[in-house]
Formats: C-alpha cells, sequence, structure tokens
C-alpha cells in the first residue's frame, strides 16, 4: 500500500509516496537531502522498490521525463539480448566481385560487408586489436590473392542511419566518445594523439596512433618556456570534415598529453587500414577506395568468407561495464535491422531500431509518455525516460531467463566497469549492480541492490540541471542518495 504525503521541511516542501510503515525517519532524512537548497535548480527523479513483496518505498518525480544519459543502455541491452539472444554474433563478409587468375591477382574488387560490429582493432576482448584483421588476412591468403588489381570496397548497406547519431553536441562530436557510428569500424573509431613539446618558440610534436592518412590535423601550437601563462590545448573542427584543429600552448620539456580524437567517416577509415595490412602482408592493391551504400552492381560477388563477433552477451558487458557508446549504437542499430521486418515501409536501422525498442519497451509494461527513445547510447539530448520506466523494465528483467546474466553483465560497486572506483569502504561494495550515466549537469544511476537487512531493492535515481557546489560533482552527489536510500529497513 502506498499513500501521498507532503513533507513539510525547513527547506520547502516535497512531494513524495512513501510505505505508511516507512514513513520515518529514513523517508524524512532522503526528502530533507534531496530537497536541499543546492538542488533549487535541479530536478531529481527517483523510485524505489522492495522487490521481494514488490512494494514502491519512496519515489518522487517518478513519471517525469529526464535525461538518462548512459542509462539508456539498461534498455538498449535487455532488447538486444532478448530479441536476439546472449550467443547472437555480428558477421562481417568478405567477399571478391571478379576472377583470381592463376598467379594470385584479383582482376577485380575486395569487397567487406559490415553489419556494425564494433570490436575489429580493439583489444578491450581480443589479447591483440589485430584479431579480427589476421582472420581477414587468414582469408585472402586461403584463396591464393597475392594482388589486387581493383578497388577496396566497403559496403554499408547492412547497416544505415546518421553516422553522427541524434540530438548530439557539436562539441561532441571530435572526441572518441560520440565516435561516428558505421557498419564497419575500426579501433573504435578514434585515434590517439599524444603531444609532445618540442624547442621553444616551436609548435609541439602530434603523434597519431593508429598512425593514419585518413586524418588531416593543422597544428597551430606552441611550445613556450615557464614565464607566463600557458593556453590549453584545444582539438575541433568546424564540422564532420576529416580536418582538425590543434591550438594551445605546451611548456618545454613538459610531459606528454594523451588525446581520443574521433575519426570522420569510419567506413573510409577501415579502408585506409585495411589497405596498409595489405600493404605490410605483401598483397599491393591498384585501384582506389570506395565506400558504397549499395550493393547494385556487385550481385555476382564470391564470398570468400565471413569474420564472426564475439558473443552478444560479451559485447553487452562491455556496453555495460565500460558505457562504451558506439558498443551501444551499433548493437541498437544491429537489432533494428533485424527487427526490421515488424515494420512497414522503407526505414533505416536506426530507425526500425527507435519504433522496435520503444514498442518492446511498452510492452513490457512502460508508459509511452514516459518514455522517448532517440538512440542506443544515451548521448542523444534527446533520449529521456522516467525514473518509474527505468524501474518497471528492471523489475520484469527479475522473471526473465536471462536475468542473472543480465545483471552480472552490470558494473558491480568497488569492483569493475564505470563503479570500480565508487562506493569504496561502503556498505554497498559488492551489493550494488547499476548502470551509471553521465553528461553536463546530468547524474543517473539504475540497477539492483541488497538492503541493510540483505532485502532485494531496485531502484533508479535521475538527476538534471544539476550545478556543482561544495566541490561535489554530480555522480558523487548521486551516490551519497543511493546510500542513504539503500538503509531503508523493512517494518518490524
Amino acid at each position: 500500500m502506498r499513500l501521498n504525503q507532503l513533507l513539510f521541511l525547513g527547506v520547502g516542501i516535497l512531494s513524495c509516496h512513501v510505505l505508511a510503515q516507512a514513513a520515518s525517519d529514513w523517508a524524512n532524512q532522503v526528502a530533507r537531502f534531496t530537497s536541499s537548497p543546492r538542488f533549487d535548480k535541479s530536478t531529481w527523479g527517483i523510485e524505489l522498490v522492495d522487490l521481494k513483496f514488490g512494494r514502491g518505498l519512496f519515489a518522487t518525480n517518478e513519471h517525469v521525463l529526464l535525461k538518462l544519459a548512459s542509462n539508456q543502455k539498461i534498455f538498449t541491452a535487455a532488447w538486444a539480448l532478448a530479441e536476439l539472444g546472449p550467443n547472437a554474433s555480428i558477421r562481417t563478409l568478405v567477399r571478391i566481385h571478379g576472377k583470381i587468375d592463376a598467379h594470385g591477382v584479383l582482376n577485380g574488387d575486395l569487397v567487406i560487408s559490415g553489419a556494425g560490429d564494433p570490436t575489429w582493432g580493439s583489444d578491450r576482448m581480443f589479447a591483440s586489436g589485430n584479431h579480427h584483421w589476421d582472420a581477414l588476412l587468414g582469408l585472402i591468403r586461403a584463396a591464393h590473392i597475392r594482388q589486387i588489381n581493383g578497388r577496396l570496397v566497403a559496403d554499408v548497406s547492412r547497416i544505415t542511419g546518421s553516422r553522427w547519431g541524434t540530438n548530439r553536441l557539436a562539441t561532441d562530436l571530435i572526441h572518441s566518445y560520440a565516435a561516428e557510428i558505421s557498419a564497419l569500424n575500426e579501433h573504435e573509431n578514434f585515434v590517439v594523439a599524444r603531444v609532445h613539446s618540442s624547442r621553444m618558440g616551436s609548435p609541439a610534436q602530434l603523434v597519431i596512433t593508429p598512425a593514419t592518412g585518413s586524418l588531416a590535423i593543422t597544428n597551430r601550437t606552441m611550445t613556450v618556456g615557464a614565464e607566463k601563462p600557458l593556453v590549453p590545448l584545444s582539438f575541433h573542427r568546424t564540422s564532420s570534415a576529416p580536418l582538425i584543429y590543434v591550438t594551445g600552448e605546451v611548456r618545454t620539456n613538459a610531459v606528454p598529453q594523451r588525446f581520443e580524437l574521433a575519426v570522420s567517416d569510419p567506413a573510409a577509415w577501415f579502408l585506409d587500414r585495411l589497405r596498409k595490412k595489405l600493404n605490410e602482408s605483401g598483397v599491393p592493391v591498384g585501384g582506389e577506395d570506395f565506400v558504397t551504400g549499395s550493393m547494385e552492381g556487385f550481385s555476382d560477388c564470391k564470398i570468400l568468407g565471413e569474420i564472426q563477433s564475439p558473443p552478444m552477451h560479451e559485447m553487452i558487458s562491455i556496453m555495460l561495464k565500460e558505457s562504451q557508446n558506439l558498443y551501444a549504437e551499433t548493437l541498437f542499430r544491429f537489432t533494428g535491422e533485424k527487427m526490421r521486418q515488424n515494420l512497414t515501409g522503407n526505414f533505416t536501422s536506426e530507425q526500425s531500431a527507435v519504433l522496435n525498442m520503444t514498442d518492446w519497451l511498452i510492452a513490457r509494461g512502460i508508459n509511452r509518455a514516459e518514455l522517448r527513445v532517440e538512440d542506443g547510447s544515451g548521448l542523444s539530448r534527446g533520449t529521456l525516460s522516467s525514473a518509474h520506466a527505468l524501474v518497471t523494465l528492471l523489475r520484469w528483467s527479475r522473471e526473465w531467463e536471462h536475468h542473472s546474466l543480465f545483471r552480472s553483465l552490470l558494473p558491480v560497486a568497488g569492483v569493475d566497469g564505470t563503479l570500480r572506483n565508487r562506493f569504496i569502504g561502503s556498505r554497498l561494495s559488492r551489493k550494488l549492480w547499476a548502470k551509471t550515466g553521465s553528461l553536463n549537469g546530468v547524474a543517473t544511476l539504475s540497477g539492483f541492490m541488497e538492503g541493510v537487512q540483505g532485502d532485494p531493492l531496485v531502484f533508479s535515481v535521475l538527476l538534471n540541471n544539476y550545478q556543482p557546489t561544495q566541490g561535489k560533482n554530480a555522480s558523487e552527489v548521486v551516490d551519497e542518495l543511493v546510500e542513504l536510500l539503500s538503509h531503508w529497513e523493512p517494518p518490524k
């Protein structure tokens, strides 16, 4: 049973819903915390439920649409797991369009047809970032190809939608966390730029890894002495073009600084890397690079083989634990493409994902008015949810055949992922499984935790429009509140 209360506090009036038995010092303490003057310009969305008896314990603004940041990945993970299964994989097809002569010369094109595998060139899941490349070169050797007279073709027709996502800020686009989305990805679609000092009065030295010819950088930096204040280093581009401008200053003998920069046009970047790998393997390529969104004209291709991603549950683990946005967006679109048969009309993979995931979540009991899906990662400023919608999905998952796996893929407090350095020394260390989220002025945390007497609790905390005070950032404030929420005790 739940009741509405107006808790009259010295700092204002807060409308909350609590169990009558739990309208106690604990509830007052939580309400007092969230209604503090430091949150006057902020909005909280909170819901806490006791899973043992299905009782609502505390809630405020639980039906209000708010930015949920990377808590959106909870929805993406559950949907992809449910629709495709934990062992589904993404297949990249390796094809030739032409004939191989007796001397091993391919008189035609080498065509790589991607479906969004985000693990190419990444060392997150393999001992080496060369895992997929070694497999591809193995297929080339098995076909006895020693030279390619045609083009290198990137087929991106199997995953469609905007490379830049939806409703991202222009300032996001240069950073690795907002890497462009493609059917073909390499090294998570970013390069590492290390900035080294040089001689006084000279530009700083830039070292780009992996080395690439597809990224143009204009270096407008300067190496200076200790006698003047530094102008901080800054990387920017005027659009999604590959040209990047670097400005700012470094001191002589300064420690090198490291930056992660998103590449422009990942499919073209993939082909640049492919050409380099082939040349290093002694397979010269005579033709140009070509990116196509249609396989028209390639109907008579021969498949040399395929390269499979790791299983879905392993990719989702990286997406949830490390909050990896590119994984979220590619799995979102890959699942959307698989579900396109549910729709009537001509939709991109991205549009299909938005529509199909929304319908799937509504079928799990979420009110359509409490959900706005624009992407798979939560980086879109237009992707919104209520705390109640997140709790509804998490409660549904308790009866799901994949619940144990699903919970294990979430970060664990004080142990791994984005929670490895949070709740250290807290009672919640190793007793909280939750997804973090952050944007400018936004911090979110939703998942499962154990109460003080071991009771299973599910919660969602969404904080929007936060302005840091007293030296605490938004995530630290959310952690304080979750710690308070966990102190609920069942009535005697």
